[in-house]
């Protein structure tokens, strides 16, 4: 069983902080600690690394918004939160395993939401990024393979406007993005990456403004990244909705994926999308990126076997096929008309 500590930043919980849960957790002689987090204040960022147990797909680090405290998918939605507002990521994930669920992160810094450092089998479940004032995020998620092979999943999450009007150092900017990087070494990454809905991504002073963007980086010996996008919805992004920079892994096993521009088809043509106006998709493009029942995404998406869940915890699918993006959207019924003699 695991040993679940309250997260509570107004108090009365176990900790304040994800920072100072962490100070506990990683010195526990087990790995299966989790954290259940509270709205009330910003639970802080945290860098999950240095822990004294090592993690396995049984007994695993996780951070999760508690029953009645998760966000509703919007920009005005309240539940638990991390605020980034410094030079740290909001949550740094250096420990194999960790799960990352139902938390909103809200960022003016130009850094990401969720890095992940080399860490394998990590799992982004159904979080709500929304950039703030001038800063926003460098990216979304950012899974970083340098000489170590490693798995990362990120499904069912939402992100308005990241990068807005935003500076910073070199790098890659997105909303989902995921680098395999050598020097002199062989590695091999997966990028799972499911049922994500990202809008407006800006392009930064020296960044990309990528949607889903999913790079090997060979500066010497060889990496192989094999991504597996389905069932997103990318639009309106500064540079295009969807990138790949892969020469010897794949990248076209995907597909059912919606674009604004014309890559919808870049991860696989199947079911996929082109030239989707962002109006047509969404109930509103700047608060609210619940699907239009008339949006082609609507009962557009496919099954996929590892999960069923969405953001809002409506099982998929709901009506004759999955819908696409992170929300599933609750169908209305029309019951048969009743004669009563």
């Amino acid at each position: 069983m695991p040993t679940t500590k309250t997260i509570k930043p107004a108090g009365g919980g176990d900790y304040t902080s994800l920072a100072s849960w962490w100070t506990f957790a990683s010195g526990e002689a087990t790995a299966d600690q989790w954290a259940e987090c509270y709205d009330g204040g910003d639970l802080g960022e945290v860098n999950l690394t240095g822990a004294t147990a090592t993690p396995s797909a049984g007994a695993y680090f996780r951070i999760y918004a508690a029953d009645g405290e998760k966000h509703d998918g919007t920009t005005t939605a309240t539940g638990a939160y991390i605020n980034i507002n410094s030079t740290a990521h909001g949550i740094q994930v250096q420990e194999n395993y960790t799960r990352i669920e139902g938390i909103r992160f809200t960022a003016n810094a130009v850094k990401d939401g969720v890095y992940i450092n080399g860490a394998s089998d990590v799992l982004v479940d159904s979080c709500n990024f929304v950039a703030e004032g001038s800063g926003g995020f460098q990216n979304g998620v950012n899974a970083e393979y340098i000489e170590i092979d490693g798995n990362f999943t990120a499904r069912n999450n939402v992100m308005y406007g990241l990068n807005k009007g935003a500076g910073g150092g070199p790098g890659e900017y997105g909303g989902i993005t995921c680098a395999a990087m050598t020097f002199s070494g062989t590695i091999d990454v997966t990028a799972n990456i499911y049922n994500n809905t990202i809008h407006d991504v800006a392009a930064t002073s020296q960044g990309m403004g990528r949607g889903i963007n999913c790079i090997e980086v060979q500066l010497g010996g060889s990496c192989t990244l094999n991504a597996v996008v389905k069932n997103n919805i990318v639009t309106d992004s500064d540079a295009v909705d969807y990138y790949a920079s892969i020469s010897n892994g794949s990248y076209t096993t995907g597909g059912y994926n919606t674009a604004s521009d014309a890559t919808g088809t870049l991860y696989g043509s199947t079911g996929s999308q082109n030239s989707e106006s962002a109006s047509n998709i969404y109930q509103n493009t700047s608060s609210d990126l619940q699907l239009l029942t008339t949006a082609e995404a609507y009962d557009g998406g496919d099954s996929i076997g590892s999960f069923t869940n969405s953001i809002l915890d409506i099982t998929r699918p709901e009506g004759s096929a999955w819908d696409k993006g992170a929300f599933e959207a609750v169908q209305t019924y029309q019951p048969a008309n009743i004669i009563v003699i």
